[in-house]
């Protein structure tokens, strides 16, 4: 979950055509010993977008095709008592409409998990990742949205998570983490110094197993975000959240899996010019494989995710998402 509101409703119904498809091609390198198992898999995607409103914009709508390529390089180390993960990712995209909005970003993580006694595990994840905001929804305020350099930014993630009573061997589980994200924009400073910020949550879930495959959960949530400079005139959108859910969790069979989660969600600005908001929050998703090489998967989700716009405190972002996909052989896949 983030934090912001901005209307979006607009932005969503200037946006009316938006389709994606992508092919990815994997590569497998395995082997074993007596210390455990170790993975490296290589992945080349490829995929092709079209718009018929890149720019989100009222008036003046533009379509827009692009191809995006995402070489994905990792490794996995799995022994009796840790499991190591390591992720190198890279996006190249290119648009046929000018030379401003194509771009090249960046991603490397690292992940260790602990298998300690009892059935816990602990697990540490540290990510680094150059990225951009996305085209018209999250440009610089006030800046001409089809001209202007992307807003480019370098993020540093860390979390530590600990887990406890495993479905197969407890009727009580529990998930607890914490996180925290610092964001530090790259380009067009002189008005993206007042989009930098750090994001901390903490978060405690305790689930009731009724089997292997079946437990209900409840979950809560405490998010931080604050702004590093507020500009001169607006309000400061740094603040508090809180967010508690209920939901069940499943894997029925082998073809049918899901998490629903439903509750309430709180937040509390900082600025005593900004009143408290309480909302609905959710987030819901259902897959189905009704083949081992077919996959069908719906999302649904609230979140609040911080804004551009310095007349606004968040963005209120809700999203539903449905995908196919296919594996046509061991290197091949595509999904839709």
């Amino acid at each position: 979950m983030s934090l912001e509101r901005a209307s979006r409703s607009q932005a969503l119904a200037w946006a009316k055509c938006t389709a994606a498809a992508c092919a990815v091609g994997v590569a497998h390198i395995s082997g074993a010993s007596a210390q455990g198992a170790s993975n490296i898999e290589i992945k080349l995607g490829l995929e092709g977008t079209y718009s018929d409103n890149f720019y989100y914009e009222s008036s003046n709508e533009r379509a827009v095709t692009g191809a995006i390529l995402s070489p994905t390089v990792e490794y996995t180390r799995d022994s009796a008592t840790t499991t190591i993960g390591l992720t190198a990712k890279g996006e190249f995209a290119a648009y046929n409409y000018g030379n401003e909005d194509n771009y090249s970003d960046g991603l490397g993580s690292a992940a260790i998990n602990f298998k300690l006694p009892r059935n816990l595990v602990l697990g540490f994840t540290g990510i680094a990742e150059y990225g951009h905001d996305p085209f018209g929804t999250a440009r610089t305020e006030g800046q001409p949205s089809q001209n202007q350099t992307l807003d480019e930014w370098s993020q540093y993630t860390g979390s530590v998570a600990l887990v406890g009573g495993q479905a197969e061997s407890s009727h009580l589980g529990f998930e607890l983490e914490y996180a925290s994200l610092m964001r530090e924009y790259q380009t067009n400073e002189t008005s993206t110094q007042f989009l930098d910020r750090q994001f901390n949550s903490a978060s405690a879930t305790l689930l009731y197993h009724f089997s292997p495959k079946l437990s209900v959960l409840a979950q809560g949530t405490f998010l931080e975000l604050e702004y590093d400079q507020v500009q001169a005139g607006t309000i400061d959108r740094s603040g508090d959240a809180a967010v508690g859910l209920v939901g069940v969790r499943w894997a029925a069979t082998a073809k049918t899996s899901g998490d629903i989660r439903i509750g309430q969600g709180k937040w509390m600005p900082d600025s005593s010019a900004v009143r408290d908001i309480d909302s609905s929050y959710y987030d819901a998703s259902i897959t189905w494989s009704p083949t081992k090489r077919t996959t069908l998967s719906l999302a649904g989700s609230r979140e609040y995710t911080p804004t551009y716009r310095f007349d606004a405190v968040y963005i209120d972002a809700q999203t539903f998402r449905l995908q196919w996909s296919e594996v046509w052989s061991y290197r091949w896949s595509t999904a839709l």
